[in-house]
C-alpha cells in the first residue's frame, strides 16, 4: 500500500497533509480556469473554440456537433446564451470534481490517488493551459462520473436514476462532439455484471452502443460544409453574439479532412515531444493495480482516442482525455485499484513541476517552456 488506509473515516496527520496538497492543486487550477473563462470568454463575448464550438447548431440542416448548440439557442438571445453555456460547463465539471473528491476521501488521500486525480494531465490540466479546457469532452467525463456513482450506489432506485441520467448525458455528448465515442469502452466497463463480465444485452449497454454507433455514423453522413458553416454563423450573429465566434470550430465545419491531417503533419517533428511525455501523463494509470487487471478496457479507450492524433492538433487535450477517461474508471473503485508503493512524497514534484499545453505552434523551436513548471509557473508568473 502507500501509506493510507482504505477507510477515510478518520484522517491522520499524514492524510490531512496529502489532502491539503490535493485541494491546493485543484483549487488553484480551477480558480485560474474559471476566472479566466468567465473574464475572457463570457464577459467579453466568447472565444472561437471554448465558446464557438458549443454554438454549432442546425440552422443549415442536421450537422455533426450541432445538438447542444441547437438546444442552447432555446435560451434568450445575447449574453444570456453565454451565461447558460458557462452554467452547463460548470455543472459538468462540478459532477466530475465531486466524483473525484469522493474518491480521494474514500482512499484516505493516498499519494497514488492524489497523483491520479491531481496530475497535470488530469483535472488540473484546464488550469495550467486555460485554452485547453471547457471543451465538449467534459460532457463525456460527466457521463462516466455519473455511471461511476451508479456502480457504487447501494440503492436500486438511485442506481437506475444515475444510469438513465448518464445515458442521457452521453447521448447529448455524442451528438455534440463525435469524438465522445471515447467514453463507450468506459461506460461498458462501468455497466459490467457484478462478477465483472461485460453486460452487452441489457438495455443500458445496448443504449450506449446504439448511441455511439448512431453518433459516429451521423458525423460521417453530415460532416458539414461551407454552406452549413455560413448558416450556423448567421444564426449565431442573429442571436446577438460576437461574429468572431464563427472563426474557429464553426468555420472548420466546411474544411476537408485532408486539410486537418496536413495541419497535424506540419507540426512534426515538434510534436514528438507530446508523444514522448504521454507515458509521464499516464504514469498514475500505468502504475495502478487496476491496469494490470483491466488492461483490455484501457486498450479499448486508447483505440477510440488514437484517431484524434491523426486528424487534430490538440495533442495535449488528447493526453488529458486519455488520462481522464481511464482515471474515472479507476475512481469507481477504492484504494485497491490505485495503491502503489511507487507514489510517495515525491508525488508533489510530479504534481507541480511539469505540464502539457493543449497544442504548440508549428514554428516553436524550444517547447520545454510549455511543458515544464506548469503549476510553479502559474504561481510565480500568473500573468
Amino acid at each position: 500500500m502507500d501509506g493510507a488506509g482504505s477507510s477515510a473515516a478518520h484522517l491522520d496527520a499524514g492524510a490531512l497533509g496529502r489532502a491539503a496538497v490535493a485541494y491546493a492543486v485543484l483549487g488553484l487550477a480551477f480558480w485560474r480556469a474559471i476566472s479566466d473563462h468567465l473574464a475572457r470568454d463570457i464577459m467579453t463575448g466568447g472565444a472561437t473554440y471554448r465558446v464557438g464550438d458549443w454554438l454549432i447548431n442546425y440552422a443549415g440542416g442536421f450537422v455533426r456537433r450541432g445538438l447542444f448548440g441547437e438546444a442552447l439557442f432555446a435560451t434568450p438571445a445575447g449574453t444570456p446564451v453565454l451565461f447558460v453555456l458557462a452554467g452547463f460547463q460548470l455543472a459538468c465539471y462540478a459532477v466530475v470534481v465531486a466524483y473525484a473528491v469522493g474518491f480521494l476521501h474514500r482512499t484516505g488521500y493516498a499519494w497514488s490517488a492524489v497523483a491520479l486525480a491531481c496530475g497535470p494531465a488530469a483535472l488540473p490540466f484546464i488550469g495550467w493551459d486555460v485554452e485547453g479546457g471547457w471543451r465538449k469532452e467534459i460532457i463525456g467525463f460527466a457521463a462516466l462520473a455519473l455511471l461511476g456513482w451508479a456502480r457504487r450506489s447501494t440503492g436500486d432506485r438511485l442506481r437506475r436514476v444515475l444510469v438513465i441520467a448518464a445515458i442521457g448525458v452521453f447521448g447529448l455528448a455524442v451528438f455534440s462532439w463525435e469524438a465522445s465515442v471515447f467514453a463507450v469502452p468506459g461506460m461498458l466497463f462501468l455497466l459490467r455484471r457484478p462478477d465483472g463480465r461485460p453486460e452487452l444485452r441489457g438495455w443500458p449497454s445496448l443504449s450506449v452502443l446504439g448511441l455511439g454507433a448512431a453518433g459516429g455514423l451521423a458525423s460521417l453522413a453530415a460532416p458539414g460544409s461551407v454552406a452549413a458553416a455560413t448558416a450556423v454563423c448567421h444564426r449565431v450573429v442573429a442571436r446577438g453574439l460576437n461574429p468572431e465566434l464563427c472563426d474557429g470550430a464553426i468555420a472548420k465545419l466546411g474544411h476537408p479532412l485532408g486539410e486537418a491531417v496536413a495541419a497535424v503533419a506540419i507540426r512534426f517533428p515538434l510534436y514528438w515531444w507530446f508523444l514522448a511525455l504521454l507515458p509521464l501523463a499516464l504514469l498514475p494509470v500505468l502504475t495502478s493495480p487496476w491496469l494490470r487487471r483491466h488492461w483490455p478496457w484501457f486498450a479499448a479507450t486508447v483505440i477510440t482516442v488514437a484517431p484524434l492524433y491523426a486528424i487534430a492538433e490538440d495533442y495535449g487535450r488528447w493526453a488529458h482525455l486519455l488520462v481522464m477517461a481511464s482515471a474515472l474508471l479507476i475512481m469507481a473503485g477504492d484504494l485497491r485499484d490505485v495503491a502503489s508503493r511507487w507514489w510517495t512524497g515525491w508525488t508533489i514534484v510530479y504534481l507541480t513541476c511539469w505540464g502539457l499545453p493543449h497544442w504548440l505552434f508549428p514554428d516553436d523551436r524550444w517547447p520545454l517552456y510549455s511543458f515544464w513548471g506548469a503549476l510553479l509557473e502559474t504561481v510565480f508568473n500568473p500573468g
